[in-house]
């Protein structure tokens, strides 16, 4: 009678009880061949997976309100995530189900304060819980508040080229209407604003009246923030109606997307203008980030690899969407407001993936991977077009789609490690910008995420997590915090990440199990980020 595999695998297990009765015994479920072909070198012993008919059956997937879970599968093709003595995390109970995703961060790191100086509005754009519906209206005003500001900035940046056309439209108009040289000249002024397909665009003129309503919003949130006190007549007298607030983003859609001018603006209306933005660069940390067309990025509650995001750019179809019976039968939804102006290498996107390794979270023990890898979109990048290929950086996502006309120092598997970037950056005279303010920066954020959380975790001692967390860079060079996902793909993909996550794995063992031996031992490429100073609980104290 023939033995299976499986049998032959557990009869030579038998012959080895020296190893057994050291407790060197390990289970994976699904694949991650590197991490069993490093548990095997050291001398353990599988102790293999027997799916019986309740794991067999499809399980409904739930997710952790403290980071996301990245669904690709690991370096085998199993499709089955292993599990190896993860900590367990206790999720929100929200409405009775669990919420996920995006929400475990935008919840957590409001309550950074109480744990660190730094503001997280520096390194994670602002988001909120769209399903919430005080947090839905705090959208609604940071919608309305930041479409007043990116009205001062267009007044800033076109006063000038505005004046000059105005006045040239004026001077053809007064001097013959019905001269066929002046009609031609119209011609060519009309020529000059077009929507980048050769259209003429004869929007209408947008009044003054928009200006100042956006100025005084700006004045008054200035105040706010500067603890200037503000009389209520004043207060009162800056309110707008919901009305107003419609015909405000009106005008303000006009200017945005149809190229329309402001006329007769007075010098000094847009001197106000250009310092009351110097102030606004001072107070609101994102100012640079969210550039002028109000972009925001919608994300549902509980699905990863880019599944279900959109971008929009209009506040009515924002709400029409999160109104809509599919919003509310399929998740709740975030919404993040969208980097208007990241780095782009080529005219392309790209996102950072980094790695970290969560040892203990009593005391809170991190360690950083010093490689890291991008990915890049597939299309050149725009604003004019909000399709996945664009502004998706996920590989789930980009491996759908051929590479657009692009620059040819381009990938084609649309990956680089950070040491091809670095290369990159030396060439534009940035030699030391990645020691200096990236990699800090990537690490800054994710200690701060790991403040806020650490209280939503239940430790287990002997247990360990390796996370990978996403970046943008904005064009100044400073790191944005997008997603931390909780079980980071670890697929082979491409040529980069076979590498870089063989290495990955191989030296996350090096970690946990060669490091309790040796502390002097070789862990490759992680670094010590953070270790907690261990606070002992005091000796309680009675009166009786």
């Amino acid at each position: 009678m023939r033995l299976s595999l499986l049998c032959i695998k557990r009869k030579k297990m038998t012959k080895q009880p020296v190893k057994t009765k050291t407790n060197k015994i390990f289970t994976i479920q699904g694949g991650y061949a590197t991490v069993r072909n490093c548990l095997r070198k050291r001398g353990w012993v599988e102790n293999f997976f027997r799916a019986t008919e309740i794991v067999k059956k499809p399980a409904p997937k739930t997710k952790s309100d403290v980071f996301s879970s990245d669904d690709d599968y690991d370096d085998d093709d199993d499709g089955i995530d292993a599990e190896v003595d993860v900590p367990k995390v206790k999720p929100w109970e929200e409405e009775g189900g669990l919420y996920g995703i995006m929400v475990g961060l935008c919840v957590n790191l409001r309550n950074l304060q109480w744990f660190d100086e730094t503001d997280p509005n520096t390194f994670f754009p602002r988001c909120y819980r769209l399903s919430h519906e005080e947090e839905k209206h705090e959208f609604i005003d940071d919608f309305n508040f930041t479409a007043c500001m990116n009205i001062l900035k267009i007044v800033v940046e076109n006063y000038m080229s505005w004046s000059t056309l105005s006045l040239q439209e004026n001077q053809i108009i007064i001097s013959a209407k019905s001269n066929k040289e002046s009609e031609r000249q119209m011609e060519i002024i009309n020529e000059k604003n077009t929507d980048g397909k050769n259209t003429p665009k004869k929007a209408p003129h947008v009044p003054v009246l928009a200006v100042m309503q956006a100025l005084k919003q700006c004045e008054l949130f200035i105040d706010r923030k500067e603890n200037i006190d503000v009389d209520m007549d004043e207060q009162e007298l800056g309110h707008l109606t919901n009305s107003q607030w419609e015909k405000l983003r009106e005008w303000y859609y006009l200017l945005v997307h149809n190229n329309s001018i402001i006329v007769d603006l007075p010098t000094t209306l847009v001197n106000q203008c250009e310092a009351s933005l110097k102030r606004l660069q001072i107070l609101c940390p994102q100012f640079y980030l969210d550039g002028k067309n109000s972009v925001w990025i919608v994300k549902p509650g509980a699905k990863s690899r880019g599944r279900g995001i959109t971008c929009y750019d209009r506040l009515e179809e924002i709400l029409k969407l999160v109104d809509s019976n599919v919003a509310k039968r399929e998740s709740k939804y975030v919404i993040q407001k969208y980097i208007e102006r990241p780095l782009l290498i080529y005219n392309c996107k790209f996102d950072i993936r980094q790695w970290f390794l969560v040892t203990d979270w009593n005391p809170l023990t991190m360690w950083f991977y010093r490689d890291s890898y991008l990915r890049f979109c597939s299309q050149q990048f725009t604003l004019s077009k909000f399709d996945e290929s664009i502004h998706l950086c996920n590989n789930a996502v980009q491996k759908n789609y051929k590479n657009g006309p692009r620059a040819k120092e381009l990938p084609e598997n649309n990956m680089w490690t950070h040491h091809q970037f670095q290369e990159y950056l030396r060439n534009r005279s940035l030699p030391n910008i990645w020691d200096e303010l990236i990699y800090p920066g990537m690490k800054k954020a994710i200690i701060c995420s790991m403040f806020v959380s650490q209280e939503l975790v239940e430790p287990r001692k002997g247990s360990f997590e390796l996370y990978g967390a996403d970046f943008m860079l904005t064009d100044d060079y400073s790191p944005w915090l997008i997603e931390i996902n909780s079980s980071p793909s670890m697929e082979a993909s491409t040529e980069v990440t076979s590498r870089l996550c063989t290495k990955v794995l191989e030296d996350t063992i090096k970690v946990v199990l060669d490091r309790k031996h040796d502390k002097n031992c070789d862990i490759g490429r992680f670094e010590i980020g953070y270790k907690q100073s261990t606070v002992n609980s005091p000796p309680y104290l009675s009166n009786f």
